[in-house]
């Protein structure tokens, strides 16, 4: 991942990354539990992930939740309109 830090998350290695980044973690925590974080609210989301260390620096997490932001929008699994009352 980490040579991929910066390049454009629509770049389709970068999506791939995005892509093996999600199913390993519905292998790992299982679909029911990604479907119950994806309903938290952005403060509770903090929380959680200040209990968990990570293996990346800040610039890197900031980049990796833009990809995956931008892949789960792009393969319709998340609808940014649907979350800001539009």
């Amino acid at each position: 991942m980490k040579r991929l830090v910066g390049k454009p998350v629509h770049d389709p290695e970068v999506q791939e990354l995005a892509n093996k980044h999600l199913q390993a973690s519905l292998k790992y925590v299982g679909e029911e539990a990604m479907h119950a974080f994806g309903k938290l609210e952005n403060e509770e989301i903090g929380d959680f992930q200040s209990m968990m260390a990570s293996p990346y620096t800040e610039e890197e997490e900031k980049w990796l939740d833009q990809v995956i932001e931008y892949y789960i929008v792009q393969n319709g699994m998340y609808n940014p309109n649907q979350h800001n009352g539009k």
